[in-house]
């Protein structure tokens, strides 16, 4: 669910993990699973949830040996 405050940042790219509001760094704030990942800017106290995507390499798969 995204916050309606939100909206007009989630179209933009974050690859340097600034804030898009303020511009101040944002922190990871834990909440990892499959499907999102929950960010914070210290600068201006808001909250973010990011989807992620999970990328396998299989080119590097190996039998476990037990």
């Amino acid at each position: 669910m995204i916050r309606k405050d939100l909206v007009n940042y989630q179209n933009e790219t974050h690859e340097d993990n600034s804030c898009p509001k303020c511009k101040g760094d944002l922190e990871f704030n834990g909440g990892s699973n499959m499907e999102t990942e929950n960010w914070y800017c210290n600068d201006c106290n808001s909250s973010y949830l990011v989807q992620v995507e999970m990328v396998r390499f299989w080119e590097t798969l190996e039998e476990c040996k037990l």
